[in-house]
């Protein structure tokens, strides 16, 4: 009976000491979980972005910046709201279309706040299934600022346009102003001195006059054109519209003496594309090209300008025999407000806008390469 209590006691004792092992590893274990937990949600708080987990649709947990982003007084007030409201109305069918193919790239939506304000957001949206419970991590980046600073710097790249617009009109418009006011000028002073001036040349005079008034009239056009604000795309000529923006710069050009070699692709290239921002990109292109000439002397200045066929898409070049661009520049010069012209008349809009334009609005490159020559410009754009 002694051994056998003995035996019931060591066995008591012996499991006693592994409940109690077995107890500090699970709080071992506890605390590591709980150590872990605290490092994710550090890592979750650490975050620019606002980042929601939901368990099949429904929100189980968010970081501190979508709380913020989100204007909820508390995470308790986002827990338990189901995803889709977080995101504006007009964005649903876009955000079921990516979940649908499982798109895990960022896309631009709008979201709506709390308290239902709309505002634009990048989201990224990853999906797994834990348990048969489908689980997503969902980041989203507030672009409200930057909106808004690529508002102001669009706002300000119109204004810069505007002024090279007008520059463009008043070279355009000196040389037939000049031709009207001549023929005014001698028919007045025959006039004063009681002279009479034969009617040949009077229709000359007359004749001169009403021309200089339809090109003036041909180039308000012409500029109207350029500025119609277009956001459709049309079917379009590609030789036929560069020769009409070159009609628009050639004074301009004439007058800093740049010539302008043009070789294009003999057969018209058609093209789905807007004109008028076309028109702008090249604009901004010759007028980088024009003051970068202005910087040299003793040379001829020219701009060569090529319209290549590539397999499904066209290549623009404008060349350009001025200085080279330095290599650790060259990178550069389409960041908004860079400018290697800062302390003359350099803005850094112009290049900046027509990279947004090209890739945003023409699906299109632009880009730009030193030569044995000078500086190029690539503009690709999609065939027809």
């Amino acid at each position: 009976m002694d051994s056998f209590y003995k035996s019931t006691q060591n066995d008591l004792t012996s499991y006693r000491k592994e409940v109690e092992q077995m107890h500090n590893q699970l709080d071992a274990k506890s605390q590591e979980l709980g150590e872990a937990l605290d490092e994710f949600q550090q890592m979750l708080n650490s975050t620019i972005e606002a980042i929601f987990i939901t368990q099949d649709e429904y929100c189980i947990d968010a970081n501190e910046e979508g709380i913020k982003m989100y204007r909820f007084t508390s995470k308790k007030e986002a827990l338990g709201k189901h995803s889709f409201s977080f995101i504006s109305g007009e964005s649903h069918k876009k955000v079921k279309e990516k979940l649908a193919i499982n798109c895990t790239k960022p896309f631009e939506i709008n979201a709506v706040r709390n308290d239902n304000s709309v505002f634009p957001v990048l989201v990224r949206i990853n999906t797994t299934t834990r348990k048969k419970k489908q689980i997503r991590i969902i980041t989203i980046l507030d672009l409200t600022e930057i909106k808004h600073r690529d508002f102001i710097i669009s706002n300000q790249a119109k204004m810069v346009a505007l002024g090279e617009m007008i520059e463009n009109i008043a070279h355009q418009w000196r040389q037939p102003l000049n031709a009207i006011t001549a023929s005014v000028i001698n028919m007045q002073i025959a006039n004063e001195l009681n002279e009479k001036l034969p009617q040949k040349l009077i229709d000359e005079y007359l004749k001169g006059i009403v021309n200089s008034a339809k090109y003036l009239s041909a180039t308000i056009n012409d500029f109207r054109n350029f500025i119609n604000p277009q956001s459709k795309k049309n079917k379009i000529i590609l030789q036929d519209s560069i020769e009409e923006t070159l009609l628009i710069a050639k004074a301009s050009l004439d007058a800093n003496f740049i010539n302008i070699i043009k070789e294009f692709e003999v057969k018209p290239l058609e093209l789905n594309s807007n004109a008028s921002e076309l028109s702008q990109i090249i604009l901004n292109i010759l007028n980088n090209a024009k003051s970068a000439l202005l910087d040299i002397q003793n040379i001829d200045r020219v701009i060569k300008i090529e319209i290549i066929k590539g397999e499904n898409k066209a290549i623009i070049t404008i060349e350009n025999n001025g200085n080279h661009i330095p290599k650790d520049i060259l990178p550069k010069i389409f960041n908004p407000h860079f400018s290697t012209r800062k302390d003359k008349d350099g803005t850094g809009i112009g290049l900046y806008m027509s990279k947004e334009l090209i890739s945003k609005h023409l699906n299109g490159k632009l880009y730009a390469k030193n030569t044995d020559n000078g500086v190029k410009f690539f503009i690709e754009l999609p065939l027809k």
